[in-house]
């Protein structure tokens, strides 16, 4: 009895209580910033951004990879604000610069606003698609989608950056509910709009090509193909090579524009916390990490699941949660993966019994509760013990959970 009434407790703590008291919070938080730091945008990350769209609108492209001439086009923008190192690296490809030329026009602060409800608006409509994905939700379950979604942290601190989480969270979400409805060449050819992040999309292409769905990934290479034809007419052969060599010269340094690899929620941050001072070993103890986790992930997909059934879902659940972990720069403005992954979770989770809910609102709440710890603290334990494990714990819950049958689901689907 005593376990039932935790469960409950929980539940209501997780679904209600706590999305409520953090969404107060972040408006609070969000007024206040905005009122008694009216430079707060300068310090932003989409000042990186918005210094390569002027790169690019002005014609200057052959310099849009040198990290002096960022630097100053920056020093510019955000006097006299100057970031750690001198520069904030852009490293997105050339055609996500084109695209966002455009905003160029607008004095700084007056783009950081447009950016931040361009993004918002995407959020919300993002939301809204991962409900209607086929099989709906029941209605019940609506309520706490949206609380979550508006107490979710990780969409707070993308608010403050100004940073395309919610670019990648809507790519993400089109293209999982489009596999839904089993339009695999569209649900392919939208994943490729992600590229402008091209290390979160790896881990799903490599999980296309396994589950060798072609028509998804014949969608994907279209799209893919057309975006870097608009690379190559933007800076040239040369520029796509210079592309290609900061990239393999940033992913050495220890530190990046006052960006630690350390605080990075993947393996990576992981092995170099708690390997400090041997980054050879800390590198073979993230590549075997990853060789494991990439397989255990395919094991799990190895007989293709019928999209739409419990154990596609749940899959889905494992993958969403588990895909950071291979990703050598992820950071919490990057964790909508577990939203979309507690999506999953309610699509093929029964009634479930007080021991199998405390231990998932327990990794919620957990979740949830990361980013408040103390600031001398927040790296060490919210990364080592709180980023990483918690990841660990969350798909050990999940996989622990039960689903229905496949085929009893299948015929349902197909009808």
């Amino acid at each position: 009895m005593r376990l039932r009434e935790l469960a409950t407790t929980l539940e209501r703590v997780v679904e209600i209580a706590l999305p409520i008291a953090l969404l107060l919070s972040y408006l609070i938080g969000l007024t206040t910033w905005v009122s008694t730091d009216p430079d707060g945008p300068l310090r932003a990350d989409f000042a990186s951004l918005f210094a390569a769209a002027k790169v690019v609108a002005s014609g200057d492209v052959t310099q849009l990879y040198n990290l002096d001439y960022q630097g100053a086009v920056q020093r510019q923008i955000t006097a006299p604000y100057v970031f750690a190192g001198g520069v904030l690296a852009y490293l997105n490809p050339p055609f996500f610069a084109l695209a966002l030329s455009p905003l160029t026009a607008l004095p700084y602060k007056l783009a950081f606003g447009v950016w931040v409800a361009l993004g918002v608006v995407l959020y919300l409509l993002s939301i809204r698609l991962l409900l209607s994905m086929p099989p709906r939700l029941p209605r019940r379950h609506h309520r706490t989608v949206w609380l979550f979604a508006l107490g979710f942290y990780p969409a707070f601190a993308a608010v403050l950056l100004g940073q395309t989480t919610f670019i990648s969270f809507a790519v993400f979400a089109a293209s999982l509910s489009l596999l839904a409805r089993r339009h695999e060449f569209s649900s392919g050819a939208i994943l490729a709009l992600g590229l402008f992040k091209p290390h979160l999309i790896l881990p799903w292409v490599v999980i296309l090509v396994w589950q060798r769905r072609w028509r998804a990934l014949t969608g994907f290479g279209a799209i893919g193909l057309a975006l870097s034809a608009v690379s190559w007419s933007v800076v040239g052969l040369q520029g796509l090579i210079d592309y290609v060599r900061l990239l393999n010269v940033v992913s050495t340094w220890e530190e990046v524009s006052g960006f630690n690899a350390v605080f990075t929620y993947s393996w990576n941050g992981f092995w170099r916390l708690f390997l400090p001072g041997d980054l050879r070993l800390a590198t073979i103890a993230t590549y075997v990490s990853d060789a494991v986790t990439l397989g255990i992930l395919l094991y799990i997909w190895r007989k293709q699941p019928i999209v739409g059934t419990p154990r596609f879902w749940k899959a889905t659940a494992l993958s969403f949660a588990a895909a950071p972990l291979l990703v050598s720069h992820v950071l919490i403005y990057d964790m909508h993966f577990w939203f979309i992954a507690a999506i999953a979770v309610a699509r093929f989770v029964p009634a479930l019994a007080p021991r199998q809910k405390v231990p998932l609102f327990a990794c919620v709440l957990a979740g949830y509760l990361l980013p408040f710890l103390t600031p001398e603290l927040s790296f060490k334990v919210g990364n080592l013990h709180g980023g990483v494990l918690l990841v660990m714990a969350f798909c050990i819950v999940i996989s622990t959970l039960p689903v229905r049958d496949d085929h009893t689901d299948a015929k349902v689907i197909a009808s």
